[in-house]
């Protein structure tokens, strides 16, 4: 449950209670992703558990996804599309299109590690070799599993556009 806090790019670091980040004093929740998009922070973590906030971490506002799963990644995609990704395949969107969380069909079972965008297009890395294109606006999912069943640890877009997968071995196609 520790919460750490600079203002100075990391020459000093203050404590923040956790209250302040949207939990309680009982909050003792992993957070595995921190993103943003230049107006909004967010967090993710354990338990489902997803904060924004708006005055640039100075306090935090839980946000309710019906998950009780852990999510290891998020972003946010040029058109302010909330995604956050985890366990088991799960991944949710939210917009400004609708109030709730959306339940992304991604087809998989494996749990999704990374998250890049490219032109509206949510690019996912996975376990056991999978990666996975989400066109804009959410419908339909493309899904590849490599037949090495690498796991796929991060993602990120080339100059052309496309892809590039990493894994524990380095890039893969």
């Amino acid at each position: 449950s520790l919460i750490l806090r600079t203002e100075d790019g990391g020459a000093t670091w203050n404590s923040m209670s956790p209250v302040d980040f949207g939990g309680s004093e009982q909050f003792d929740l992993n957070i595995y992703a921190v993103f943003g998009d230049g107006k909004h922070i967010y967090a993710a973590g354990e338990r489902g558990f997803v904060a924004r906030s708006d005055d640039g971490g100075l306090t935090w506002e839980p946000m309710h996804v019906d998950y009780s799963g852990t999510f290891w990644t998020g972003g946010v995609n040029n058109n302010g599309d909330v995604f956050v990704a985890g366990l088991r395949g799960s991944a949710y969107v939210h917009s400004a299109d609708h109030a709730e969380w959306v339940r992304l069909e991604t087809q998989t079972k494996a749990s999704i590690t990374d998250v890049k965008f490219h032109n509206g297009d949510a690019f996912f890395s996975a376990l056991d070799g999978v990666s996975l294109r989400i066109p804009s606006g959410g419908r339909g999912c493309e899904i590849q599993t490599r037949p090495s069943r690498v796991p796929l640890t991060g993602v990120f877009i080339g100059g052309d556009g496309q892809p590039l997968y990493l894994s524990k071995k380095g890039f893969v196609q």
